[in-house]
């Protein structure tokens, strides 16, 4: 019975349709609307390496399912928001979205959802080896355990349901230990070829949808209107989560007591639930630094297996900090006063940050497989980056004359 409860909770996710995410995936000032879709278990048997795109960089095709044609607003913020990530991304690839800006349902002002495959460890540790193209990405590989992983779990390692109030270590070499879960768009960025369900057969990697219900600024070259949300921030956000910027640990944490009915669910050890950021995610545990997959605590991106915090993470919207834990750490809930990206889980109305990736977002996307082009790698301090955005024509008007270059629609 409690396998089955995390079962059909998982293919709830797993099998949705594109643009309609389960019930409590309701995006609000948070971003607590994100939802994968399961396409399958890569195997390097029956898939061959893939075929780069011609435009030196990242391309988008954006697949329009309704209100975003040509010469609408719509089409212009998702052309823009693609183009911030196809600005600093350079892995010669194409990623295909399905993007939508209609009526929702009452209350919602967005969704998005990943398109993903389960991979071995070892395969991804291979991949992620032959990746190396900087100095992040070689402390990252380096700090790669050597497998089967072991990792801090809320759920008891052979029986009783999963709980955020107890902590175990996992090393019981299930399933979970051995493979993760990944991105369509992260497998291509190390050069594997996704494997796609039969009903998705143009091979979508994502899907992004907004509310046409609210109200949304398109120009951010000229400030947010007061009350209106900045759609080319929001959007490019979200497309962030496609890109791979998401944590198992909350799959962990809608399944997880106490904030779920008696009795809870199990049944972590028999599915790929981590992703590739969690490769990164380190907490202590018994006075140690471990990959920590569990809800609550104060995990760290790190790419030295913990010995340095790059940044703080959420740690789950039903037991954690009140965030999806697919995202750094809320700057209003450690009293910073400003994102530490733009992977921060709550937007404002009538604000947005000038530099909408930050130095840490870049440091994360390059951890996870992408390569950076060669002008944002040749960066090498924070500051200094912030100061180059503008000169890359990252914001207002400048990045959308760039964006024809990098963004296609089918």
């Amino acid at each position: 019975m409690k396998k089955k409860l995390l079962a059909a909770v998982g293919l709830a996710m797993m099998s949705a349709p594109a643009l309609a995410g389960p019930v409590g995936h309701v995006h609000d000032v948070l971003c607590n609307h994100q939802w994968f879709e399961d396409q399958g278990v890569w195997s390097s048997g029956f898939s061959a390496p893939i075929t780069s795109s011609t435009s030196g960089g990242l391309t988008f095709v954006l697949n329009d399912l309704g209100g975003v044609g040509i010469g609408s607003q719509a089409r212009a913020g998702f052309e823009a928001a693609a183009a911030l990530w196809a600005a600093v991304l350079g892995d010669s690839i194409t990623i295909r979205l399905d993007v939508r800006f209609a009526t929702l349902g009452t209350g919602i002002l967005g969704s998005t959802g990943s398109t993903t495959n389960a991979i071995g460890f070892g395969a991804l540790k291979t991949a992620l080896t032959g990746d190396i193209s900087s100095a992040t990405d070689t402390s990252a590989v380096g700090s790669l355990q050597s497998g089967p992983l072991t990792f801090v779990s809320n759920e008891p390692p052979t029986t009783g349901p999963i709980d955020s109030r107890t902590r175990f270590l996992d090393s019981n070499n299930t399933f979970d230990n051995n493979n993760i879960q990944a991105n369509t768009a992260q497998l291509k960025a190390l050069g594997l070829a996704p494997v796609y369900a039969t009903n998705n057969p143009d091979g979508r990697d994502g899907s992004v949808s907004f509310s046409d219900a609210f109200q949304w600024d398109f120009d951010r070259s000229d400030g947010i209107d007061v009350g209106a949300f900045d759609f080319v921030y929001v959007a490019a956000h979200e497309i962030g989560h496609a890109l791979g910027f998401r944590s198992g640990v909350d799959l962990a944490d809608i399944n997880a007591l106490p904030g779920v009915a008696l009795p809870g669910a199990r049944g972590l050890n028999n599915i790929a639930w981590g992703t590739i950021h969690d490769l990164f995610r380190y907490g202590s545990f018994e006075n140690q630094q471990r990959l920590d997959w569990s809800i609550g605590g104060t995990p760290c991106f790190s790419i030295d297996a913990g010995a340095t915090c790059e940044g703080l993470l959420s740690t789950g919207r039903l037991n954690g900090d009140g965030r999806q834990a697919s995202h750094w750490k809320d700057d209003s809930l450690t009293g910073a006063g400003v994102p530490l990206g733009i992977m921060d889980p709550t937007v404002g109305r009538g604000v947005t940050p000038a530099s909408p990736i930050t130095f840490l977002d870049l440091r994360a996307f390059d951890a996870m497989g992408y390569n950076l082009r060669a002008q944002v790698a040749a960066v090498p301090e924070p500051q200094t980056w912030a100061m180059m955005l503008v000169g890359f024509g990252l914001v207002g008007s400048a990045m959308r004359r760039r964006r024809s270059m990098i963004v296609k629609f089918a």
